[in-house]
């Protein structure tokens, strides 16, 4: 409930109903659902409007305290943008917040404008590098940064990247990553049985796409060195792979996970291990599967970019420069054998929801 010396505010948040290609409707998580779920918690009147590109069924339900609106994007693009403007109008929004992508921010700025609220837009990755060549789309993006009361991300060189459009006038903070509720430690062996994985070898787990963009491609000559450095160790990795990535005869492709199999996963791992490159994705991606980690109590290390040299700040010992093979397999066989988790300040959603719930009323 609300605190008897604040009020409850109207937030309508908008999102992408398939952010990072799962279902929020059926499977809410991470922090397009959990801030929300935290606000709701608290008290506030909370909306989340959700951008279908499928063609499921239009429906408003509740999950929890949160009211979710699914709407249909295909084949009027502008019926979401009419549905959102609407609600934020009919609930009194206090705050219209632009989730999961560059178009979010930009409606969200857009819709505030329209119906006299404020306007809030939150960041995981930096989205101008998604689409380098998309230039009248980055130009809207850093009008919209512009135009917003206040700006999140998930860490602070992100934050510091959207600052550079930001108004003077307009707050921020860090909002950074967590894992979800249902990532806790559990029985090394009974997970690996429960995913027909070897009880007795060494077992470390890639972290993220098997894809050329996030850096897996030098990760190939590791695995294959691993080999002959240890042969006890074997390679596991999950989520989507490139066709033409051969891996090697040391490793294990578990494909996409059913949501409810990934913490069994992460708690059949010695050691979990996150990659990406440097440059304008990779500096400014906070990997959740490092948090996940963290939370199943299990050994992690992460190639060095800006983002994770801020997530390691206070054990920078547990980074590894992917172009370094020498380094990385002398890690990997060093923290294997270990049983010690990072010293990695490691927040719950519900910790991130107090820091987001206390910009919102700070700025109202």
């Amino acid at each position: 409930m609300v605190d008897q010396d604040k009020r409850a505010l109207n937030i309508v948040f908008l999102c992408k109903r398939r952010p990072q290609q799962r279902d929020l409707v059926s499977s809410p998580y991470g922090r397009f659902f959990n801030i929300p779920d935290y606000l709701a918690r608290e008290g506030h009147r909370v909306s989340l409007v959700l951008a279908n590109y499928k063609t499921e069924t239009e429906a408003v339900t509740s999950i929890g305290n949160v009211k979710v609106h699914s709407v249909n994007v295909l084949p009027h693009p502008l019926r979401y943008v009419r549905y959102a403007t609407r609600l934020a109008k009919k609930s009194n929004a206090d705050w219209v917040v632009g989730l999961s992508d560059t178009y979010f921010g930009i409606l969200a700025t857009r819709i505030a404008r329209t119906t006299g609220c404020r306007a809030l837009i939150d960041a995981y990755d930096n989205y101008e590098a998604y689409i380098p060549w998309a230039k009248p789309l980055h130009w809207l993006w850093h009008k919209a940064l512009s135009d917003a009361d206040a700006i999140t991300a998930a860490g602070p060189g992100l934050l510091d990247l959207m600052r550079k459009f930001a108004s003077q006038s307009s707050v921020d903070a860090v909002m950074p990553m967590a894992a979800d509720d249902k990532f806790r430690p559990a029985p090394t062996l009974e997970c690996r049985r429960r995913l027909n994985l070897s009880e007795k070898r060494k077992l470390i787990g890639y972290c993220g796409s098997a894809v050329a963009s996030r850096g897996f491609a030098a990760l190939i000559p590791v695995l294959k060195m691993l080999t002959v450095s240890d042969p006890d160790i074997q390679f596991v990795v999950t989520g989507r792979k490139d066709d033409h990535f051969k891996l090697p005869t040391n490793t294990v492709h578990l494909g996409v996970l059913p949501d409810d199999q990934v913490p069994l996963f992460v708690n059949s791992l010695n050691l979990a291990i996150a990659v990406n490159r440097r440059g304008a994705f990779g500096d400014h991606s906070y990997p959740v599967k490092i948090y996940e980690a963290l939370a199943c109590e299990r050994p992690v290390i992460a190639s060095r970019t800006l983002a994770t040299e801020w997530i390691f700040k206070n054990d920078a010992d547990y980074l590894f420069d992917i172009e370094n093979h020498e380094e990385t397999i002398n890690k990997i066989i060093r923290f294997t054998s270990t049983h010690q988790p990072p010293n990695v300040e490691s927040l719950t959603w519900s910790e991130v929801g107090i820091r987001f719930e206390r910009l919102l009323e700070r700025t109202v």
